[in-house]
């Protein structure tokens, strides 16, 4: 086939192809050759129109284009389904289809145009979905990172209240037995704990401990003649 056909886009496109073959080495396969046919000939040729014009309607032309082995493929399938289905005995040991596509010239510019925009399109699904990998690498990370600090503090508050628990239930039979003697002796530890900090402590009268936290400091008199 050498000629001009129409792609399912609606355009225009040539396309030369060539096919090559060799008999099955089956009497069956000879036979349908020499006399299956009027003209066997033609009916090859026939089948190969058939193909490309099939196979051209199923993509764009840029498609046919770019992705000609794909193109060839699907025609040489095409042929033989088209072979096999007018006479199943004519078999081939080899069927290979020699394939070349061209656009008319007055239509190559806008072709190599939309070319480079595929590509470019193509370059930026690549990047994005780069892009789109790493964020879920990253927030995989994170939630890990955030599921291990809560399994973390889980485990550290859970700790810190059975020690709270524990404590209360070891100091609850102190606290059953002689409740006073039990607060003077946590307010003693609190008052020790406070004490500790503390810059001056002044008793007043009922022996009360009161705390005077940064105390303003006393004031040097001044000698005679105003000099300190």
């Amino acid at each position: 086939y050498d000629g001009y056909t129409v792609t399912g886009d609606g355009n225009t496109i040539h396309v030369k192809a060539t096919m090559n073959f060799s008999l099955a080495e089956d009497p069956g396969a000879i036979k349908a050759y020499e006399f299956g046919f009027s003209s066997v000939t033609d009916f090859l040729n026939s089948s190969l129109d058939n193909a490309v014009f099939h196979e051209s309607a199923r993509r764009s032309a840029f498609d046919a284009i770019t992705d000609t082995e794909t193109f060839r493929e699907d025609i040489e399938t095409r042929v033989i389904k088209v072979i096999e289905r007018n006479n199943p005995n004519l078999k081939f040991k080899t069927l290979k289809i020699a394939l070349d596509t061209l656009v008319p010239l007055e239509v190559q510019p806008a072709v190599d145009a939309y070319g480079i925009v595929e590509q470019n399109s193509q370059k930026r699904v690549g990047e994005e979905r780069k892009t789109g990998k790493t964020v879920v690498v990253k927030a995989k990370g994170q939630a890990k990172l955030i599921e291990e600090g809560g399994s973390t503090a889980s485990t550290k508050l859970r700790t810190s209240i059975q020690a709270e628990a524990k404590s209360f239930k070891d100091q609850l039979p102190h606290y059953e037995s002689n409740p006073e003697l039990f607060e003077q002796r946590l307010v003693s530890e609190a008052m020790q704990q406070i004490l500790t900090n503390a810059v001056d402590v002044f008793y007043l009268s009922g022996r009360q401990p009161r705390i005077w936290l940064n105390r303003t400091p006393e004031k040097r008199k001044l000698k005679e003649g105003g000099a300190p």
